[in-house]
């Protein structure tokens, strides 16, 4: 019984420390990327999205998650999300682009799939 007792807290403990591993940021990128898939899809540009993937992605996370810049692909294929004030992203417009790229202070990155630390 004590053995049951003490794998249990072991596998709790364990479950918890993983789960602090993980980005506060990990909903918006996941949701950005299917945003931007499905735009591509949408824009005929489906070829492109397929490459899509947090895997095969640079992802930066910028101003504390106001801004969410991808590249990607063969051609470096590049999008950038704005936070709204009602959680969504949309894409950025172009002067948002140039503060985001130029400005933004970067809170988070991975590269193809590895987070990148700072």
């Amino acid at each position: 019984m004590r053995k049951m007792m003490f794998l249990g807290i072991v596998v709790v403990i364990l479950m918890g420390l993983t789960a602090c591993g993980e980005s506060k940021y990990n909903d918006a990128i996941d949701t950005v990327i299917a945003q931007d898939k499905q735009s591509m899809s949408s824009n005929n540009m489906a070829d492109i999205a397929k490459e899509l993937d947090r895997d095969t992605a640079d992802i930066k996370v910028l101003d504390d998650g106001k801004y969410i810049y991808l590249t990607f692909g063969k051609n470096n294929y590049e999008s950038i999300y704005k936070k709204m004030s009602d959680g969504s992203y949309k894409e950025a417009s172009s002067e948002q682009e140039t503060y985001a790229k130029e400005d933004a202070k970067l809170d988070y990155e991975e590269n193809n799939g590895e987070v990148i630390t700072h």
